[in-house]
């Protein structure tokens, strides 16, 4: 069955070659291949990996081409990113730019930052977190929210931290976070990180 729906997918492809007929040219091999791996951990009731959660940003977040020129090393370094597993992976490749290029400007520094919280919210029950000038929301799974939690979060000790809400939404449970003008929203959020694991 997984043969079939991978034949569907990808397509017979040419009798000599690489080229595929199917649907993952534009999926993408690297999507395709976790979708595949997704399928097959599910056939052989193998453990899924956790469900990486959404994080959407009000500013700029990559690596601009006037600090990486090479379009080759460039894209290198988002795929490398975007593989990285670990918070020290991370501190490996923010190293690498910067012994190879120089300090990385504002928009990097945000991307790697964000792909830190990517790792650090795999282990909580967040669904999705929306970053904005002055306030953070945390989508989360609104099964597992609890009095216990919402007091945690009322109790939670941070003086940027100007007013604290809570609703419900199509998504799930949200917590708000308000904050003023320029607050650090990495140091913020990760930080609070404990709030929201498992």
């Amino acid at each position: 069955n997984i043969a079939a729906n991978d034949l569907d997918i990808r397509g017979g492809g040419a009798v000599f070659g690489y080229k595929q007929s199917g649907e993952i040219s534009r999926v993408g091999l690297e999507h395709y291949n976790s979708i595949l791996k997704a399928a097959v951990s599910k056939k052989l009731n193998k453990p899924i990996e956790p469900k990486e959660v959404d994080i959407s940003f009000f500013g700029k977040s990559l690596i601009p081409i006037y600090y990486v020129l090479g379009e080759t090393e460039r894209f290198s370094f988002y795929t490398k990113i975007n593989n990285a597993s670990t918070l020290e992976d991370i501190k490996s490749i923010e190293e690498e730019l910067i012994d190879r290029f120089g300090e990385t400007p504002q928009e990097t520094t945000n991307f790697l930052n964000l792909a830190k919280l990517r790792i650090l919210f795999k282990k909580t029950f967040a669904v999705s977190v929306y970053i904005r000038e002055t306030s953070v929301s945390i989508v989360l799974d609104s099964e597992i929210v609890s009095d216990g939690f919402i007091n945690n979060v009322l109790t939670y000790k941070n003086d940027t931290i100007e007013n604290r809400k809570f609703k419900e939404s199509k998504e799930g449970f949200v917590v708000d976070l308000f904050f003023s003008l320029g607050f650090d929203w990495y140091e913020n959020i990760s930080n609070s990180i404990n709030l929201f694991k498992r």
